[in-house]
């Protein structure tokens, strides 16, 4: 679940839930209580028009993820914080970020905005790197995180001289 939540969402990824904090815009304490019928929720993709999400009832915190689910975590030990399950198609690639709003009467407004990473910058970020020689031409290659025995990419290295050791960069 790392992926889904802090620092954003890998671009494609499925059942992505966030948390959303809602406050008294009068006396700025957080609001229990607010049910799925007393939110309008909407995202809006970088370059696209905002789209509405249709609030769903949820039974439980740790119910499988529901498109418009909304669930309050706990009113006594996180008062005013929910759980609000994502469209997929909020997180689909194609947009570098995707910006969440959460509006009920009474509360301020909730804005976040994700950056919504393109699958193959998380493969460089978590692959595995090595410099390799293929027919004496000295290579770097950037293997998929999710497929280990898989190149995501290949360079040339253009150096004198011969590294001592294939690395892991």
């Amino acid at each position: 679940m790392s992926n889904r939540l802090q620092g954003g969402a890998s671009a494609g990824v499925t059942d992505f839930s966030l948390f959303v904090l809602l406050r008294n815009a009068t006396t700025n304490q957080s609001m229990t209580g607010v049910a799925h019928g007393d939110i309008t929720a909407t995202y809006t993709r970088l370059g696209s028009t905002p789209t509405p999400i249709t609030p769903v009832a949820l039974s439980a915190v740790d119910d499988a993820h529901t498109d418009g689910g909304w669930f309050e975590v706990s009113n006594s030990s996180h008062p005013g914080l929910y759980r609000l399950d994502l469209p997929d198609a909020a997180i689909a690639e194609g947009a570098d970020f995707v910006a969440v709003t959460i509006q009920a009467s009474g509360a301020y407004a909730f804005h976040q905005v994700y950056p919504v990473s393109d699958a193959s910058a998380h493969h460089l970020a978590k692959g595995d790197k090595r410099v390799v020689n293929v027919a004496g031409q000295w290579k770097l290659r950037i293997y998929r995180a999710d497929d280990p025995a898989t190149i995501w990419h290949e360079s040339n290295i253009d150096h004198p001289g011969t590294p001592s050791s294939v690395v892991a960069v």
